[in-house]
C-alpha cells in the first residue's frame, strides 16, 4: 500500500509540473480526472476464511476513488453503493462525452441504455445515491451466491441449479455488525 501511495504521489506531482497540451495556461493537475480502483478484498483468517472467495463485505467490496479537480467536494467520503459498471458512464459524463447506447443485436448498433449509472451526482453531493444497492455473484460448490448491498444492509442468497434457496444471510451494518457476526435472516 505504501508503494502504491508513493507512485500515486509521483503521478500527482508530475501532473502539477506538466502543461496541458490542449488547454493553454493550465497544468495537467487542473484538467486530469484521476480514478483509483482496486481489486476486491482478501480474507486473512477472519471468519475462518482465506483468500477472496465469498459474498461477504470483506471479499466483495473494492476501493474506488474518483478525483475531479473541478469538483469542490473532492476528498469527501460517501457510503453510496456503486458498481464497477458505473465507471464508464461516470467518466463519459465527467469528460463531457455522450454516454453511448449498447447494441440491440449484431446488426443494430444502438438501442439499449448502458447498465451502469453515472456517479457524477454522488461526486457533486456525497449524501445522494444513484443506485439503491450493488450486486455481486459468486459460485461455490455448485451453488450460486447472490449478494445485494445497500448502504445499510447486505442480503445474500445461495441458490442451487433448481432455483431452490439453500441459505440466506442478512447483515445490518448500522449497529456495529461490520464483521458480519449477527445474521438477521
Amino acid at each position: 500500500v505504501s508503494f502504491i501511495d508513493n507512485l500515486v504521489g509521483q503521478l500527482v506531482d508530475k501532473l502539477a509540473l506538466t502543461d496541458d497540451p490542449v488547454q493553454a495556461g493550465k497544468k495537467m493537475s487542473e484538467t486530469t480526472i484521476i480514478v483509483l480502483w482496486g481489486d476486491h478484498g482478501f480474507y486473512l483468517g477472519q471468519q475462518n476464511r482465506w483468500a477472496k472467495h465469498a459474498n461477504l463485505e470483506q471479499a466483495s467490496s473494492a476501493p474506488l476513488i474518483i478525483y475531479d479537480p473541478r469538483n469542490p467536494t473532492s476528498g469527501v467520503k460517501t457510503t453510496s453503493p456503486a458498481n464497477s459498471i458505473d465507471l464508464y458512464p461516470t467518466l463519459c459524463e465527467l469528460a463531457g462525452l455522450p454516454i453511448p447506447e449498447q447494441p440491440l443485436s449484431n446488426t443494430v448498433t444502438t438501442g439499449r441504455p448502458l447498465r451502469g449509472r453515472s456517479l457524477v451526482p454522488v461526486l457533486e453531493n456525497p449524501e445522494v445515491s444513484v443506485n439503491s444497492g450493488a450486486i455481486n455473484h459468486f459460485n461455490q460448490n455448485g451453488a450460486y451466491g447472490y449478494a445485494y448491498r445497500t448502504e445499510r444492509f447486505r442480503l445474500i442468497e445461495w441458490i442451487d441449479s433448481a432455483d431452490t434457496v439453500l441459505a440466506r444471510d442478512l447483515f445490518d451494518y448500522s449497529y456495529g455488525n461490520d464483521l458480519e457476526r449477527v445474521n438477521l435472516a
